[in-house]
């Protein structure tokens, strides 16, 4: 056996390991209600899972105290069961989803990591907390700029407000990145630019999928969650600018979207 038939033989059985230690811990809940531990001589769900798969007791606190908040949604226990949805993940969406939407929160979690779920749920409470209200920056403009700019203003639109004045102007402004994935991170930064986030960037989105519109000209940088976010067709305005980025309680992923997810998954 070679180093790659090696690799890949580990690969597999690592797989195989994740698989089965999943649908273990989806049977704890049903295991402790029949208290099956005390007929195999042992005292408690905990020495049960420890002696038979080698699940820590932290773990096995969490799954019984998710599995408490899953009674009222069959759907989500039926994935938590099946090993369909691990633990974490579910650990994260059980207090969040109701009986009318745990269907859409399993789809989110079959797309998305631990870490996009998480971020995924603050931008929306942070959405609704905001309620839209902007950033407020103090100019201090000289008299002639001033006047070039109220001049400005008015040119673009009478009715414009201030800040659509502000965005009609870097609009025209804005600078297109030069070809190469090199410059990238030279005219774009390296911060993502979802709003109100300010991780590194560790993808270069295309908001139009590169597979549809074969350009580089409206490249994001992005982090990893919200590349994730935007992959599982979450986010609303797309193909506009950042400040106009919202997120849709809905996946509405297209072909790509879905081509990601299946990739990501293997």
């Amino acid at each position: 056996m070679n180093n790659k038939e090696l690799h890949n033989l580990a690969l597999k059985y690592g797989s195989l390991s994740l698989k089965y230690r999943r649908l273990f811990i989806g049977l704890i809940p049903e295991i402790n209600r029949r208290k099956l531990y005390n007929k195999h001589g042992m005292h408690s769900i905990f020495e049960y899972a420890a002696k038979i798969a080698g699940v820590s007791n932290l773990t096995v606190e969490k799954v019984l105290r998710i599995s408490s908040k899953l009674k009222d949604k069959p759907h989500l226990r039926e994935k938590f069961e099946k090993g369909e949805i691990g633990w974490a993940k579910m650990e994260i969406i059980a207090h969040i989803a109701t009986p009318e939407d745990e269907a859409i929160w399993a789809e989110k979690a079959k797309q998305m990591s631990c870490n996009a779920l998480r971020v995924h749920i603050h931008d929306t409470n942070l959405v609704s907390a905001l309620s839209d209200v902007g950033e407020t920056i103090k100019l201090e403009l000289s008299t002639e700029n001033a006047a070039k700019f109220r001049a400005l203003k008015k040119d673009l639109g009478r009715k414009l407000t201030w800040n659509q004045t502000i965005e009609a102007i870097l609009k025209r402004i804005e600078i297109k990145p030069k070809r190469g994935a090199r410059n990238l991170k030279k005219n774009l930064g390296n911060i993502c630019v979802y709003p109100q986030c300010n991780k590194p960037a560790d993808v270069y989105h295309h908001p139009e999928r590169y597979a549809y519109a074969k350009t580089h000209n409206n490249v994001k940088p992005l982090c990893q969650a919200h590349h994730e976010i935007a992959h599982a067709g979450l986010i609303i305005n797309e193909k506009q600018q950042p400040s106009h980025w919202k997120q849709r309680s809905i996946p509405r992923p297209n072909s790509i979207d879905l081509l990601y997810q299946h990739y990501r998954a293997l």
